[in-house]
């Protein structure tokens, strides 16, 4: 029969220190694939949440066993030779656990360098004009015929670091002098699926059927849908010019 192996004061610190080490490697890389950010609170919630479940195991497994807390949990072997090789032999194996401990934080670092940042993820939305043959952020249409046409272009650059369906629903809006709506008229609608890093760009006519002045030209970006009755309030982006239509 093989005497069983207890551990000493050294060898408890260093299984201590390990422990703590690779919790806060998983705690960290599993927190970088979930929704929440990688901040204080979130971190130190979900480390609190690892060492109550811990300490619940650890009291749970002490009371099947009926065994009592060693009194040596702190102390440091200073007995005969018979002592000091148990703990030769407690160091090396903890060096050993180090060494693996290194090698997984290692290799859990690397992992997540590897993948794609997540950073900030947001859309990019415009309302352009062409001019001899270049686009520009400018030149806007100011007045209109009722039912003359007009050609715009508007961008949709996606930065949300997946595939994503973008909906643009364009609006002839008449707003009271407080800027709230009291006529809304629906133009168009348009939709596209855009690869992450990519652009949308969409020329379009557009054609006034409200009569007035300081109508608003209102594009409204949604993503993955759009509501039953789009606004300004309810858009992921929003542009907008102003146009008389006479």
């Amino acid at each position: 029969m093989y005497q069983q192996h207890r551990l000493v004061g050294l060898e408890r610190i260093l299984y201590a220190v390990v422990a703590s080490i690779c919790l806060a490697v998983i705690v960290g890389v599993n927190l970088e694939f979930t929704n929440w950010p990688i901040r204080s609170v979130p971190v130190v919630s979900a480390l609190a949440a690892v060492a109550y479940l811990s300490t619940f195991v650890a009291l749970y497994r002490r009371k099947a066993s009926g065994s009592e807390p060693s009194k040596s949990a702190v102390q440091f072997n200073t007995g005969s030779n018979s002592e000091t090789q148990s703990d030769d032999g407690g160091v090396q194996l903890g060096s050993i656990i180090v060494a693996v401990a290194i090698m997984v934080a290692l290799v859990s670092v690397t992992f997540v360098a590897a993948q794609p940042q997540r950073g900030e993820t947001y859309s990019e939305f415009g309302l352009l004009t062409e001019n001899n043959g270049t686009l520009q952020a400018d030149g806007y249409p100011e007045e209109m015929a009722l039912g003359e046409s007009s050609d715009l272009y508007f961008t949709v650059t996606n930065r949300e670091q997946q595939h994503t369906n973008y909906v643009v629903v364009v609006q002839l809006t008449r707003t009271a002098p407080t800027g709230d709506a009291t006529e809304r008229t629906r133009l168009d609608t348009y939709s596209e699926t855009i690869s992450p890093g990519n652009t949308w760009q969409k020329r379009h006519t557009v054609t006034p059927v409200l009569e007035g002045e300081r109508l608003r030209l209102t594009y409204l970006l949604y993503r993955d849908g759009i509501p039953d009755q789009p606004t300004v309030d309810n858009a992921y982006r929003e542009t907008h010019i102003w146009i008389d239509v006479t």
